[in-house]
């Protein structure tokens, strides 16, 4: 099914086009210079940069009812909190996925 969305959203066109374009920037028998060192740093901090702020509101809510989970568990003990704590922990999971899905 995701193959079927991959090529009907011609994602197959867009990798072969990505790999074009990739020998007019780096073509074959070319070494690497200082500018693609610097060109590859760049583009891996802009990725590194982009996932951690995407990720970066989910996982403050997981750490949120974690933090809450263990508060509670400090202040009763005898309440039965670790079977309790992973279906929360699922939904407040999901719904972080929905609140950020645009």
């Amino acid at each position: 099914l995701l193959a079927c969305l991959f090529l009907a959203i011609y994602g197959h066109l867009l990798v072969l086009r990505v790999l074009f374009k990739s020998f007019n920037h780096w073509p074959v028998g070319s070494g690497l210079n200082y500018h693609s060192y610097t060109l590859f740093i760049k583009a891996i901090a802009w990725v590194f940069s982009a996932a951690v702020l995407l990720t970066l509101p989910m996982v403050f809510c997981m750490v949120l009812v974690q933090f809450c989970f263990g508060l509670l568990n400090r202040i009763s003990p005898s309440m039965n909190l670790f079977s309790l704590g992973f279906p929360i922990t699922i939904v407040v999971g999901l719904l972080c996925i929905y609140m950020t899905i645009p």
